[in-house]
């Protein structure tokens, strides 16, 4: 059994890879200029992607450093006009007490 299926593979691949065929100089020259030109092809393609990511990288930490001081940004808004809303909340209060709330904040 194994040396039948040994057979039929060996023959399959024969005729995959044109064993039983004469070399020919030029068809083999021509084949190997196209496998160097799609490796040259896939290694070009290759590079830029490479290049491509490393930009990626870099525009995707500076969005991060931007949410950040954005987010910073938020909550110190957030922070004055919570601060705006106490002092001008209670309108009886001194101004003197008003005063000390603005050199805090």
């Amino acid at each position: 059994m194994y040396e039948r299926n040994a057979i039929v593979l060996e023959r399959y691949f024969e005729d995959v890879l044109k064993y039983k065929e004469k070399n020919n100089l030029r068809k083999n020259y021509n084949d190997y200029c196209t496998l160097v030109e799609a490796y040259e092809r896939q290694n070009l393609a290759k590079i830029r992607e490479e290049e491509a990511l490393k930009e990626f990288e870099q525009v995707s930490s500076e969005i991060k450093k931007i949410q950040k001081t954005q987010e910073k940004l938020y909550n110190k808004g957030a922070k004055l006009e919570y601060s705006r809303y106490i002092i001008f909340e209670n309108i009886e209060e001194k101004p003197e007490e008003i005063r000390k709330m603005f050199r805090e904040s």
